[in-house]
């Protein structure tokens, strides 16, 4: 994509050929906006799972895939994707609204520790034959179910190792791990 071709429309007809600065340039100008919208209207909603920022980079990563694969066949300049936006923010907030009240996850009444902190919690105390044959079962069902990176950051986790310190050995900012353990806990928690 040209250097100069700095307006919205010419950004979707580059996401819509999969162009990477095009996604860029359309995800640092609508970012933090989509992060305030998200963080309006996620309330007082508890923010275990996803927050704000999780919210708005799934939103833009629908844009840019929806795009890419045509089904946003509508969208054409900066209005048609700011209502776009909007609206999938609004429906990403439902649906995760609708996922974390489901029943199977305690009708939003599940306790705050997350699936590292018990882990770690039942490792720090002391464990019986039987709790540690049980605690691998479930450590290996739980690693089945992350790829590789993620699996890593669960085991230094586990090693005790802060986010500043995984970041620093992935050579990442924190907040990409921060958003990599909340990924974590939100693959245990949906499970297979």
């Amino acid at each position: 994509m040209n250097e100069n071709q700095d307006s919205v429309s010419d950004w979707i007809e580059g996401i819509k050929r999969g162009e990477g600065d095009a996604a860029e340039a359309l995800w640092n100008r609508y970012f933090s906006k989509l992060t305030t919208i998200a963080n309006k209207k996620l309330g007082s909603f508890p923010r275990r799972v996803a927050d704000e920022e999780d919210v708005a980079a799934t939103v833009l990563n629908t844009l840019c895939q929806g795009a890419k694969e045509g089904r946003f066949p509508d969208l054409h300049n900066r209005s048609d994707m700011w209502r776009l936006l909007v609206a999938v923010t609004a429906n990403k907030i439902v649906d995760l609204k609708r996922r974390q009240t489901a029943v199977k996850r305690g009708s939003g009444c599940v306790r705050g520790d997350s699936a590292l902190q018990v882990i770690d919690s039942v490792v720090s105390t002391d464990p019986t034959a039987e709790d540690l044959v049980e605690l691998q079962e479930a450590w290996d069902r739980l690693q089945e179910l992350l790829d590789d990176e993620l699996c890593f950051i669960a085991h230094r986790k586990l090693d005790g190792f802060t986010n500043a310190e995984i970041a620093e050995e992935l050579d990442v900012v924190v907040r990409t791990v921060e958003r990599k353990v909340k990924r974590i806990e939100l693959v245990w928690l949906s499970g297979p």
